[in-house]
């Protein structure tokens, strides 16, 4: 200190506590003699963090010339390790906390770290608003994102004209994306002959170049994916249908047949057939399986496919050794199936925590590498009030509190889970969901036959279950040759 002699270690501390003490003072208007209370806020209050990745917290009320600490105080390293403002995720799941040291006091600061391996990404939907010219996913929606468990965004669209504000606003949040360690996939319109500039930028995951495209665009996205794949080094993926679309919607050869899955129409012609003709590293559809009536709301029941799409998925991805990710149902909207007049006979409630959770882990039973919820928000007024952002309000609905607890309970466990390899599928006890394909409404339904046709035997144990109970068992082995099972 400037006209002291030397001081000693003690000293130097209580020194630097007091410049620290009247900086806070001065900054909020008081009295330097005042003792300080200083509740720090942090830019993050959960770190989602696969091991060894590392974030840099920001503090944002921190007064010119102080600083702090932040100190793990619950854990000794192996969930996560604390320098400075760096949290480094260790080797072992699970949950610790951080406090502060400013002033000579300690704060507790809310920063839950938890280490994951769980892919878990959500559909963009609408994130432009065009009447005040403002891009919705902004730095502070980020954050928001990657504090309930997202690290990937998928359908991100924008103005594909870089002189446009929608591209720029976009493209001027990927640095955050990147701090939060959040993938985004945008939307990729054009032939594949042009891609935007940002394609460099390390948030940028891959590209969708569709959305539920029928076999006879097959052959064309190939293309388009070749020369941006070329271009960019990135994957450009397709999201895919459900058996339970129109045969005409899907490109069926036999349009006259009552559904896709009679015959294994479905399977051979458009999940085998895009494999065949797309070549790609993964394959990702969506399905959503609660409906109620469209009049009253009520009748809750799911869909009789449901099964079936993840066994034909499922399969065909571990045949092609390639990883699958599913679309869960994460909104409510009123479109829905249709009678054969066109009227809407059904509608997607909005789901509960416990139907999300119910939608992953059968996701995860039939060895799912990653989830995507759908969707985060939409300006349509079908969805009105039953996505995670209204859109109307700007505001965050229960809805997503609820993924935020649901998708922390996934990353948990993921560790685990990743370290096993999915083997197949089982089931025990009697459901007409594991005998019954889908039937489209209105038409006959059609004959019996087993929706689990690519179903293994059990390996090394027995299973039983109640009368009129039934449960789907996931097989899986790790590197050493032990099994595990999945049982949902």
């Amino acid at each position: 200190v400037h006209g002291q002699g030397a001081l000693v270690e003690g000293e130097i501390k209580a020194a630097l506590e007091d410049y620290v003490n009247k900086a806070v003072n001065s900054a909020a208007g008081k009295a330097e003699s005042e003792t300080a209370s200083v509740e720090l806020k942090l830019d993050r209050t959960t770190l989602n963090l696969i091991p060894g990745e590392s974030y840099t917290l920001k503090c944002e009320n921190l007064p010119d010339g102080a600083d702090i600490e932040i100190y793990n105080e619950t854990d000794n390293g192996n969930i996560a390790t604390i320098s400075g403002f760096v949290v480094t995720a260790g080797s072992v799941t699970g949950t610790t906390y951080v406090k502060a040291y400013i002033g000579g006091q300690y704060n507790y600061v809310e920063v839950n770290v938890q280490t994951t391996r769980a892919k878990i990404g959500v559909w963009a939907g609408t994130t432009i608003d065009a009447e005040n010219e403002k891009y919705l996913l902004d730095d502070a929606a980020l954050t928001r994102l990657a504090d309930a468990g997202i690290n990937e965004i998928l359908g991100v669209w924008h103005n594909p004209d870089e002189s446009l504000w929608s591209y720029k606003q976009f493209a001027a949040t990927l640095d955050r994306a990147e701090e939060l360690g959040i993938k985004i996939y945008p939307k990729y319109e054009g032939d594949g002959s042009t891609v935007p500039s940002y394609y460099t930028h390390n948030a940028i995951g891959g590209f969708i170049i569709f959305d539920e495209p029928g076999i006879s665009k097959f052959a064309e996205l190939k293309t388009i994916k070749d020369k941006v794949e070329e271009k960019t080094h990135k994957p450009c993926i397709v999201n895919l249908m459900g058996g339970s679309c129109s045969n005409e919607s899907l490109g069926i050869s036999d349009t006259s047949a009552t559904n896709a899955y009679m015959n294994d129409m479905f399977e051979n012609e458009y999940v085998k057939g895009f494999i065949s003709a797309y070549n790609p590293s993964m394959l990702s559809y969506d399905c959503y399986p609660i409906t109620v009536d469209y009049s009253t709301g009520e009748n809750r029941s799911l869909r009789e496919f449901y099964f079936r799409d993840f066994d034909i998925y499922s399969y065909n991805a571990k045949n092609n050794d390639i990883p699958f990710y599913y679309t869960l149902q994460s909104c409510g909207h009123d479109t829905g199936d249709q009678d054969k007049n066109g009227n809407i006979t059904k509608k997607y409630p909005v789901p509960t925590a416990e139907d999300m959770r119910w939608q992953i882990s059968v996701a995860m039973t039939f060895g799912a590498a990653g989830v995507n919820h759908y969707v985060y928000s939409s300006h349509a007024d079908d969805y009105a009030g039953k996505t995670m952002f209204d859109y109307s309000s700007g505001k965050t609905t229960q809805l997503f509190e609820d993924m935020k607890v649901v998708n922390s309970e996934t990353a948990l466990w993921s560790g685990i889970y990743a370290e096993y390899e999915w083997e197949g599928i089982s089931s025990v006890g009697s459901n007409d969901m594991f005998v019954k394909p889908a039937y489209r409404s209105g038409l006959k339904k059609i004959a019996e036959q087993d929706c689990l046709k690519h179903k293994i035997a059990l390996e090394g144990i027995t299973a039983s279950i109640g009368s009129g109970q039934s449960a789907l068992i996931g097989s899986f082995k790790n590197s050493s040759g032990e099994r595990a099972y999945m049982i949902t």
